[in-house]
């Protein structure tokens, strides 16, 4: 009879208990199985707690918005799973309470067992680091326990708190790390691959991207409480401030991304205004949250982070109107993450219950939001880039007819330099012919005095007379020949041929020839016949005729027993070599660098132009591709020209006999 009325007593004692965990049981949230008592003074003892007044919390997650004041929490557990024998854990999913006070109370002796917690908490009196507030519930079979909960601070106040066996509070956290895992993988994934961009770039607008998505990072950290375990565990200010200044740095990097993203001082210059007045608010609030109380600038702050996405958000639609295409992304990610953050706010104000769905509706509206960005900057970049080939394209078009332009008016320029250089030494060439028609000149006038002769001498018959005509044809021939070869080397080439070297060196030495011979100057020819070069001949040729007059005009201020010009032609590895080497002491060091520069001259003034040297390299390395250099060996100069040899066989002239 005795134990019939125990176990009715048990029966009944578990009947009106507000949760029971028998057997079968894995889970059990309690949200509606809870009760609650407001202290508005926050010092009430647990005597007066256990003896005060508890209403009913409605149906919903445990949510009392922001306030200031302390709240006990009270629920009654029975415990009749005797078969399991396993711990059980107290679960509360939210990791923003600054005191927690846990009194687990055996209805059967009396006997209590407090448990502390909450993020304020000094480290070492936790029971072990943990992401949110669990506790581990001493439950014995047959017993009926109270559980009174005291949560105090200074945000928003909610405690969804579940009971559950040791398998599923395993299970649950490993379904939450993975879940946290994927949310920071996305972060990291964004992050990196935005900073290498922005490394490879240095686009302004990743760079701010980065300090955005930073910002976003710390706040979930914060909030989350992932934070204060691994990165700030002895950090006060983060600790108790962590996530309003963070919220304050998203709020104002979001909007310097927005503002310089959406170049909203070209596009929407009226809005641009209201975001640079906002951008000062949320730097006036990230101070304010260092050292004004957590509670006051927290509910400033929700309030702020509902109006920024909307401005936001606003900016994006008027810009996507003026046809900016990457804004149509930055709307997208915007509008989700202005949904996750109404429903977040609305939930820390109490308008909206449920906490499981209102923390992973915001946390994938960032991530939404974090990867429509990073393609909106990605649309952009694509956009810069098309502009940029654009306009390069462009510039290329005209640089190159500028450069096409600037190539023929230098040509000309060479071209008149070259004619410059040819009358500078027109004196000189006259000085030539008179060389070269001297000798004629005398023959002919014997042959008139002959004629004159023969006839006073009555010698003159049709066979002396025939045979005076013919010397004085082949004399007249040789002084036509002369003016031919100084018209062909005053007249400009107009296309480039093939031709044999030594015949560009016989042409130049049947016109200096005779000044060399007159000056006494030997000339020393070593001469390969199959040397064949492209170019224009007569710049070659002009060439030639300055290099020996260089260094005829040398040997003449030397006073030396002999005077001597050295010209050797030959073929070496594909290559044709001309050197000119006179024996008058060579060029002093000092100015043998210099000898090349236009208007360089060491000649008296009046006596040289110094453009002959100049021009000679201009023609060899400009026009010819070639390389035209100078060297002191033991005796004098050398110059040398080095150029790609041409074949013979395509020559456009007959070699020189």
């Amino acid at each position: 009879m005795f134990r019939i009325i125990f176990f009715l007593l048990l029966s009944f004692h578990a009947l009106v208990a507000e949760v029971l965990i028998d057997t079968y049981t894995s889970s059990i949230p309690l949200r509606d199985a809870l009760y609650f008592h407001e202290d508005p003074s926050g010092t009430m003892d647990i005597e007066k707690a256990l003896s005060s007044t508890y209403s009913k919390l409605p149906e919903g997650s445990p949510n009392f918005g922001f306030t200031s004041s302390a709240y006990w929490i009270k629920t009654s557990v029975s415990f009749d799973a005797a078969e399991k024998e396993e711990l059980w854990w107290l679960s509360i999913g939210y990791p923003l309470l600054d005191h927690i006070d846990l009194y687990i109370i055996n209805e059967s002796n009396g006997h209590r067992v407090l448990t502390r917690g909450g993020d304020l908490l000094p480290k070492e009196e936790l029971e072990f680091e943990k992401r949110y507030f669990d506790f581990r519930l001493p439950f014995k079979e047959n017993t009926t326990y109270t559980l009174l909960l005291r949560v105090k601070t200074q945000g928003s106040l909610q405690v969804p708190m579940t009971i559950k066996s040791n398998n599923d509070f395993i299970f649950n956290q490993q379904i939450k790390w993975v879940f946290t895992g994927l949310y920071y993988g996305v972060f990291l994934i964004i992050f990196f691959y935005n900073l290498i961009l922005y490394l490879y770039t240095r686009e302004l607008n990743y760079g701010l991207y980065l300090f955005f998505i930073s910002s976003m990072a710390m706040w979930q950290l914060s909030l989350d409480g992932l934070g204060i375990i691994y990165l700030w565990p002895n950090w006060e200010l983060m600790i108790e401030k962590g996530v309003p200044l963070s919220t304050s740095l998203i709020m104002f990097f979001s909007l310097l991304f927005g503002k310089v993203f959406l170049q909203t001082k070209k596009y929407i210059p009226s809005l641009d205004r209201w975001i640079s007045l906002f951008m000062f608010l949320a730097l006036l609030t990230f101070l304010a949250s260092m050292f004004l109380p957590y509670h006051y600038t927290i509910r400033a702050i929700a309030l702020f982070t509902l109006i920024v996405p909307v401005l936001l958000l606003s900016a994006g639609i008027l810009v996507v109107r003026k046809d900016f295409y990457p804004a149509r992304f930055y709307v997208a990610g915007w509008s989700a993450f202005l949904l996750g953050t109404v429903i977040f706010i609305l939930n820390k104000f109490n308008i909206l219950q449920g906490y499981f769905v209102i923390k992973y509706a915001q946390q994938i509206g960032s991530t939404l939001e974090m990867i429509f960005l990073s393609w909106a900057l990605a649309s952009r970049v694509k956009l810069l880039q098309d502009d940029y080939i654009m306009k390069m394209s462009s510039i290329n078009t005209t640089l190159k007819r500028r450069v096409d332009q600037a190539l023929r008016l230098a040509r000309q320029k060479e071209q008149v330099l070259i004619q410059q250089s040819r009358h500078a030494a027109l004196g000189e060439m006259i000085g030539n012919i008179a060389h070269q028609w001297r000798q004629p000149l005398n023959a002919l006038g014997l042959l008139l005095q002959n004629i004159e002769f023969a006839y006073q001498e009555g010698a003159l018959d049709d066979r002396y007379l025939a045979r005076t005509v013919e010397k004085g044809k082949r004399l007249t021939q040789q002084m036509s020949q002369t003016i031919d070869d100084f018209r062909d080397f005053f007249k400009p080439n107009k296309e480039s041929e093939i031709f044999h070297v030594d015949a560009a060196l016989k042409t130049v030495m049947d016109i200096v020839g005779s000044s060399l011979n007159n000056n006494q100057i030997e000339i020393i020819k070593e001469i390969d016949h199959d040397v064949c070069i492209k170019g224009f001949i007569g710049e070659f040729s002009q060439v030639l005729v300055n290099l020996i007059n260089n260094a005829k005009d040398i040997l003449i201020e030397k006073e030396m027993l002999s005077h001597k010009i050295s010209i050797r032609i030959a073929s070496k590895d594909g290559k044709a070599l001309i050197e000119i080497e006179d024996n008058g002491g060579g060029i002093p060091p000092q100015i043998i660098d210099k000898v090349f520069d236009p208007y360089f001259t060491t000649k008296e003034q009046g006596k040289g132009t110094g453009i002959g040297l100049y021009m000679s390299r201009v023609i060899i390395e400009h026009n010819m591709k070639g390389e035209l250099t100078v060297e002191n060996r033991d005796n004098g100069a050398c110059f040398s020209i080095i150029l790609e040899t041409a074949p013979c066989t395509e020559i456009a002239i007959a070699q020189p006999q």
